[in-house]
């Protein structure tokens, strides 16, 4: 699915979750530019697939049955992509995971569970945590800076409870950074918290 597919499918469930949406307000349910969210409803309204209709100094803008059938393709089209997307990273993350237990070294005295802390517990921690249960690592706790709800029936704890090596007095062994993102700056809050690089691993 293309950008601009994607951004379409976006103004067209909120065109569809209300049916006196300002042009404002469906820019900012869609996250999309004013200027841009006024473009693709003109591409829109232009296309049969909705219509706009103006009262007083106010605009309407309806969704048509054409505009609902292009919803419904566009979203499926959008899960489909979510599918791939799942499956790839399912299949990076076990490879990934499983080669961190099979190079695993222990530091001296250890326990031989092999413990590990998630830093993240979004959308890619939840696809590591399904891949982690199919290894020997251990997942003692979950660190994570904007996230309150519970983790897998796991409480998520804040950076700051996050030691060199140990998580609210469970020690670890290694951090794993549950995050396709570029490294450069979890890498130096990790390093603020006295984790070493050599305790960092990236999936």
């Amino acid at each position: 699915m293309s950008p601009r597919d994607l951004q379409t499918g976006r103004l067209l469930a909120a065109i569809a979750s209300d049916d006196a949406p300002s042009q404002r307000e469906l820019a900012r349910r869609a996250g999309i530019a004013l200027g841009l969210t006024n473009h693709i409803i003109r591409q829109l309204a232009a296309r049969g697939w909705i219509r706009i209709v103006r009262k007083a100094n106010r605009r309407r803008y309806v969704m048509t049955p054409q505009g609902a059938a292009a919803h419904d393709h566009l979203a499926r089209a959008h899960l489909q992509d979510n599918l791939v997307w799942y499956a790839e990273a399912r299949n990076r993350i076990r490879t990934r995971l499983r080669a961190l237990s099979s190079d695993w070294i222990a530091s001296p005295g250890a326990h031989e569970h092999k413990p590990v802390v998630f830093y993240g517990a979004g959308d890619v921690a939840e696809i590591a945590y399904v891949c982690l249960l199919q290894t020997d690592l251990t997942l003692v706790g979950v660190v994570d800076e904007t996230r309150i709800e519970p983790f897998f029936g796991r409480g998520v704890r804040p950076l700051s409870a996050l030691g060199p090596d140990v998580l609210d007095g469970a020690a670890f062994e290694r951090v794993i950074v549950t995050s396709f993102d570029d490294g450069g700056p979890i890498v130096s809050k990790l390093r603020d918290r006295g984790c070493s690089s050599d305790r960092l691993f990236w999936l």
